[in-house]
């Protein structure tokens, strides 16, 4: 499984070494806007579905022979092929460079390649609601930690964290000092903010907005020693379904 470091160093530059190679096709995808249409996106240079020949914004049509129109069934679709050194075809449909109403489809044949995953060994701290604030105030902080975040969320390593597999991964990962100011309110809160296409599962780009989102609300949940709570105000934590 992909864990990123549950322990947060001093503040450092974020090292990211490389461990056991899993299953790779480096592409993300994402339902489209109103539409029973996934579409590929974040397709890495030199990745196997780039040598294939997918791009950004391709339309996928089916996967291993399976037809996808949403997060899960790609999802469904991958889990059997998710082999290093299997042949996918991939079916898309593509917009030519002749507006909307041409359209190309296709099938490559993607090679499933390895990646290395990422272990993370230096990371800000996270102790105190101070270490927070720290790292919202600091871009190259927050997109370390949410790629962190979704490496500890993602223990599948399929490129999507569930709504409850958020929720578990941000209890087991920050400090028990911090998740005291987190609520099952504020989880589901924040996921379904940063779910645009309510698919109930998020991508690894979109964890920046949810790191800043969710240390903003614990940042805000803060009481310093010897405030007295409203009644009814604590946060306990608890897991999303």
């Amino acid at each position: 499984s992909a864990s990123a470091s549950a322990s947060a160093s001093a503040s450092g530059s974020g090292t990211a070494v490389m461990d056991t190679g899993v299953p790779y096709l480096g592409f993300a995808v994402k339902k489209a806007p109103n539409k029973d249409v996934l579409l590929v996106r974040d397709v890495a240079d030199g990745s196997p579905a780039a040598l294939a020949g997918l791009r950004d914004g391709d339309e996928l049509v089916s996967f291993g022979g399976a037809p996808v129109t949403d997060i899960e069934s790609y999802r469904r679709a991958w889990a059997p092929n998710a082999r290093v050194g299997a042949v996918i075809p991939v079916e898309y449909q593509r917009v030519d460079s002749r507006g909307a109403e041409n359209r190309i489809r296709a099938t490559v044949h993607v090679k499933v390649g390895s990646k290395k995953k990422e272990l993370f060994t230096e990371l800000p701290a996270m102790s105190t609601v101070d270490d927070l604030r720290a790292i919202v105030r600091d871009r190259v902080k927050v997109e370390l930690v949410s790629r962190a975040a979704f490496a500890e969320a993602d223990r599948d390593l399929n490129g999507f964290v569930t709504a409850s597999e958020f929720a578990e991964a941000m209890q087991r990962w920050l400090s028990p000092s911090i998740v005291s100011f987190m609520s099952a309110q504020d989880l589901e809160e924040i996921f379904n903010t940063a779910d645009v296409d309510r698919s109930r599962m998020l991508v690894q780009s979109e964890f920046a907005a949810v790191i800043e989102d969710l240390f903003s609300k614990i940042i805000s949940h803060y009481r310093p020693r010897g405030h007295r709570e409203r009644s009814g105000a604590r946060h306990s934590p608890a897991v999303l379904q």
